[in-house]
C-alpha cells in the first residue's frame, strides 16, 4: 500500500480505501450536502463556511448515525462532470493527495511542539523526506497550555511566566496577537463553543481575555471538557461546572487538589488529592454530594476513557497503573511495570501507555467478558538513547476512530499506531523541526452535529469562487454521493478558471555543508530532486537565537549564504515550490559541524 494511502486510512479510519459504490439516489433520501455561510447565506470564497452531509437509509429513510464520511470539494470542471461518482470516489480514496485547488475534508493536521521553542505545523500526508514540514513559528520556549479555539481555526498558545494569551491562525501560522491576561494562563480548554482558560490566581476567563472572569479559588486552575462546557477547579479545592460562557454549579471538593478528569458516563468529575492519597468524585446533577474513595498509592496523573468507562491512576514513582471502574466505582485492576510510565492515554478501544526507556508504548486491552486486561507491547523507536521525558503538553494524542499518535523525544518521530491487533506501529512520521515536547492534533473531517441524528459537519473555507463537486463516500459501499455546490467569489477576484490537476510532491533532502571561503565562514546547501525546486526563503535556527539571511548567492547546484558567528549545532530551515503556482513546503536539516547531510 502506498504511504499517502496507508496514512488516509488511519486518518479515516477506514477498513478499505478502494470499495465501489452504487448510484446516488436522485431524490438525495440516502445523502443529501449542503454549503453554507458561518454566519448564514450562501457560502463565499476566502470566507469560513459550514459544510453539512445527511445520511439516511435508502430504504427506511431513517438517519444513519455512527459514520465516518469522508468529504471532498474539487473545483468543478467539464471531464469532471462527464465522470461518473463512482471514479470520483474510487480515484480520491486512492489518491496520496487531491487534485490542487480542492479542499480534503478528512484526517488531521499535527501540530508539534519542540523542546527548542518552535511550533511546527506537520501534514501526515506529505511524509516525504522531511517535506511533511508547513510551516514552522517560534514562541521562544515550550508552551504551558494551548488547545485550538471552537471552529478549529486558531490556535491558543500560554508559555510559563508570560501574562498573554497568544493567538495562532493556522491557514498562515503566524501569530496575529498576544492578548494580555490578568494572571499567568496554566490551562486551556475548548468545548461547547467556547475557550476556557484556567489562570494562577484560582479564577477562570470564558471566551478569552476579552470574556468574563470567574473566581473560583486559590492555586492554579485545571480543567476538563464535559458535553456542555467545561469542570473547572483550583489547586484549593474550590471549582464550578461551567456551561454558556458562565458558572452552572459551583463545587467543593473539600481537599486540595493535583490532577481532574470528567467521565461522560458516569457525568462526574475526579479529582486526585494534593498528596495523591485520594479520589475525589462530584457529580454533575449534585454537585454537592462529593464523596471521598482512598487510593492504594500515591497518584500523580489520570486518564478517562473517551466513553468514560475505565479511569487510569498513574502512581507517583509511575511503576503502577491503577484501573477505576466508573461502574462499580471502585479500583479494578493494577497494572505492574518496571519502566516507569511518563504519559497514559486511552484510544476509542485501549489504553496506551509511554515508558521512559521503552520505545513505542504498552498497549493495555480490556477483556470484553470482564476479565483483567492484558499487556502488549507496541515496538517502535529506539530504546538505548536516554530517557525519555514528559512536560505539561501532551506525547500521546488519540485519533478518533482509528488509534494512536506517539511523539517520541529521543527518536525526533511520530509512530501511528491502529487499533487493531498488530504489535509494531505502522507508519512513522519525522519531526525535523527538532525534539518534541508536545503534540496536538487537528481534526478536520465531517464529525457528528450534536443533537441531531444522521448530521455530519465541519468548517470549511473554499480558496476560489465557483462550481465545485462534493465527493462523499461511507464505509458502506452503496452509500456514496456526489452533488453541485455554487460559492460566491470574494470581492475583486476574477472569473474561475479550470485547474489542472496537479503533479504530486516531488521526493526531496535538503543537503547542507558548512566551510570557509576568503571572506569568512560559509554554509552551501542544495535541495534535491527534479524539476529543481524554487527557493522562497531560507532560516537558521540555534539555541536561543534565529537569523533569517538575506545574502543568499545561487550556485550551479544549491546556494550559498554567509553564516559567520552563527554557532553550531543549528538547524537550517527552507521553504520552497516544486513548480510555478505549486504551494509552499518546508525542508529542515540539522548542521553540526563541516559535514552534516539530511539523514
Amino acid at each position: 500500500m502506498r504511504r499517502g494511502a496507508m496514512m488516509r486510512s488511519i486518518c479515516l479510519g477506514l477498513l478499505v480505501l478502494a470499495l465501489g459504490c452504487g448510484p446516488a439516489l436522485a431524490d438525495g433520501r440516502a445523502i443529501r450536502v449542503e454549503l453554507a455561510a458561518e454566519t448564514g447565506g450562501g457560502a463565499r470564497a476566502g470566507e469560513p463556511a459550514a459544510v453539512s452531509v445527511r445520511v439516511q437509509d435508502p430504504a427506511s429513510g431513517f438517519p444513519l448515525t455512527g459514520l465516518t464520511p469522508a468529504l471532498w470539494l474539487l473545483p468543478l470542471t467539464a471531464g469532471e462532470l462527464e465522470e461518473g461518482c463512482e471514479q470520483q470516489v474510487n480515484r480520491l480514496a486512492g489518491a496520496a493527495a487531491p487534485p490542487r485547488g480542492s479542499v480534503d475534508v478528512n484526517g488531521f493536521d499535527l501540530i508539534q511542539a519542540t523542546s527548542e521553542g518552535r511550533l511546527a505545523w506537520v501534514d501526515p500526508l506529505l511524509n516525504l523526506a522531511s517535506a511533511n514540514l508547513r510551516g514552522i513559528l517560534d514562541v521562544g520556549e515550550v508552551p504551558i497550555a494551548w488547545a485550538l479555539e471552537p471552529g478549529g481555526r486558531v490556535l491558543a498558545v500560554a508559555t510559563a511566566g508570560d501574562r498573554r494569551l497568544r493567538r495562532i491562525d493556522l491557514a498562515s501560522f503566524k501569530q496575529t496577537d498576544a492578548m494580555p491576561l490578568p494572571a499567568e494562563p496554566v490551562a486551556m480548554v475548548a468545548s461547547a463553543g467556547t475557550l476556557w482558560t484556567g489562570l494562577a490566581d484560582g479564577s477562570v476567563l470564558a471566551g478569552g481575555p476579552a470574556g468574563s472572569r470567574y473566581p473560583l479559588g486559590d492555586g492554579a486552575v485545571h480543567l476538563s471538557a464535559t458535553p456542555l462546557g467545561a469542570l473547572a477547579v483550583a489547586a484549593s479545592g474550590h471549582g464550578a461546572f461551567l456551561r454558556g460562557g458562565g458558572i452552572a454549579a459551583s463545587v467543593e471538593l473539600g481537599a486540595p487538589i493535583r490532577a481532574l478528569g470528567y467521565s461522560p458516563l458516569a457525568d462526574s468529575g475526579y479529582a486526585v488529592e494534593a498528596d495523591g492519597r485520594g479520589l475525589r468524585v462530584v457529580p454533575q446533577d449534585d454537585p454537592q454530594a462529593v464523596r471521598r474513595i482512598a487510593l492504594p498509592r500515591p497518584t500523580r496523573a489520570l486518564a478517562v476513557a473517551p466513553e468514560g468507562r475505565w479511569i487510569a491512576l498513574v502512581a507517583d514513582d509511575g511503576l503502577a497503573v491503577d484501573i477505576f471502574d466508573t461502574v462499580r466505582d471502585r479500583i479494578r485492576w493494577t497494572i505492574e511495570v518496571h519502566d516507569p510510565v511518563i504519559a497514559a492515554d486511552f484510544s476509542d478501544a485501549f489504553l496506551y501507555l509511554m515508558h521512559a526507556r521503552q520505545g513505542g508504548a504498552s498497549r493495555v486491552v480490556f477483556d470484553p467478558q470482564g476479565g483483567p486486561p492484558g499487556v502488549v507491547t507496541i515496538a517502535a523507536g529506539s530504546t538505548a538513547q536516554g530517557e525519555q521525558q514528559a512536560g505539561p503538553l501532551p506525547l500521546l494524542a488519540r485519533i478518533p476512530a482509528a488509534g494512536m499518535l506517539l511523539a517520541s523525544s529521543r527518536d525526533r518521530q511520530a509512530f501511528m499506531v491502529n487499533d487493531d491487533n498488530a504489535q509494531a506501529a505502522m507508519s512513522s512520521l519525522p519531526l525535523r523541526a527538532g525534539a518534541p515536547a508536545g503534540i496536538l492534533l487537528r481534526y478536520r473531517g465531517l464529525e457528528p452535529a450534536a443533537g441531531e441524528r444522521g448530521l455530519y459537519r465541519a468548517d470549511v473555507v473554499l480558496p476560489r469562487g465557483g462550481d465545485y463537486m462534493a465527493v462523499v463516500r461511507t464505509e458502506r459501499p452503496a452509500l456514496a454521493h456526489c452533488a453541485r455546490l455554487t460559492v460566491a467569489p470574494a470581492d475583486g477576484e476574477a472569473p474561475a478558471v479550470a485547474i489542472e490537476a496537479e503533479a504530486p510532491p516531488v521526493e526531496r533532502q535538503l543537503l547542507a555543508d558548512t566551510g570557509q571561503d576568503d571572506d569568512g565562514q560559509v554554509l552551501d546547501f542544495t535541495i534535491t530532486g527534479s524539476p529543481r525546486a524554487t527557493l522562497l526563503a531560507a532560516s537558521l535556527v540555534g539555541d536561543g537565537w534565529q537569523r533569517t539571511p538575506r545574502d543568499l548567492q545561487r550556485r550551479a547546484h544549491g546556494y550559498r549564504m554567509r553564516i559567520d558567528g552563527a554557532a553550531v549545532p543549528f538547524t537550517l530551515f527552507v521553504r520552497y515550490r516544486d513548480r510555478e503556482g505549486g504551494p509552499a513546503r518546508v525542508l529542515a536539516t540539522p548542521v553540526h559541524d563541516a559535514r552534516s547531510d539530511a539523514p
